[in-house]
């Protein structure tokens, strides 16, 4: 589905969410796997607070159950792999970074895709079926003292990646899409966003490689739920270890399987 923003733009925009179909007036149907395509212009981008480029956005009704979690890895698959031909990135040296912090629940999604990553880059012969793959779980400024963003520099000009994915958790305005939306985007991400401490930008014009973003919504600002009140204050859901953990599976098995094409046969 493709929303034209000319006739959707949501004008309570100036919420915190760091989700582009949160500013739009497109609400979650019935169906349990909602696939939404959005493309934001110059015009709209100063309207809704949102960077230029292309945004596809996955929603579903939960990862509780084992159908589902099936049903959106197939999907996320899908879109990952249509994403990479649109782009010729197919079979291309790739880099993948996990943003956040692995001791914050929440924060811990880009670490945990990351562990589950079939990595090849230190293979001498990688073998047909298989890409050029590298991962790396940046951490966050207070544990290494480093900006992200020049911990993920130094290893692009290392590894001389094609193109990079970036995963990291995100934060929504609405508790519907909680834990039930992922988010990927051509326009980069800046880490920390879904903790509320934002650090400088990852994207293709800072890197000068291609840069998809993958992110899930795990917090909601309570300023976005309560009105008047003036609390820094973040809202995830009681059982956002286990979420956590499953959707980071679902990702990366989702990735595993866009990038080598022997993993996606078994």
């Amino acid at each position: 589905m493709v929303i034209n923003l000319k006739h959707e733009i949501n004008i309570k925009a100036n919420l915190r969410t760091d989700l582009a179909i949160d500013d739009t007036t497109e609400e979650i149907s019935g169906r349990k796997i909602k696939v939404t395509s959005i493309k934001i212009d110059k015009k709209n981008s100063k309207l809704i607070h949102k960077k230029c480029g292309n945004y596809l956005t996955i929603e579903f009704k939960d990862v509780t159950d084992i159908d589902n979690r099936e049903k959106l890895t197939l999907v996320l698959t899908k879109e990952l792999k249509k994403l990479l031909k649109k782009l010729n990135l197919i079979n291309k040296r790739c880099l993948i970074i996990g943003l956040g912090n692995s001791n914050s629940t929440p924060d811990s999604l880009g670490p945990r895709v990351v562990k589950k990553i079939i990595t090849t880059a230190y293979l001498k012969d990688i073998g047909p079926g298989f890409s050029d793959v590298a991962a790396y779980s940046v951490g966050v400024k207070g544990e290494t003292g480093f900006e992200s963003k020049d911990i993920v520099k130094a290893l692009v000009k290392i590894y001389k990646p094609d193109f990079i994915f970036v995963v990291d958790s995100l934060a929504s305005k609405s508790l519907k899409r909680l834990n039930k939306t992922i988010q990927i985007t051509d326009t980069g991400i800046n880490p920390g966003s879904g903790v509320a401490n934002n650090r400088l930008e990852i994207s293709e014009k800072v890197l000068g490689v291609k840069t998809i973003a993958i992110g899930v919504p795990t917090v909601v600002d309570l300023k976005n739920l309560v009105n008047n009140i003036e609390e820094n204050m973040m809202v995830t859901s009681r059982d956002i270890d286990f979420i956590v953990e499953n959707i980071a599976n679902i990702i990366a098995i989702s990735i595993n399987k866009a990038l080598h094409k022997k993993y996606d046969s078994k």
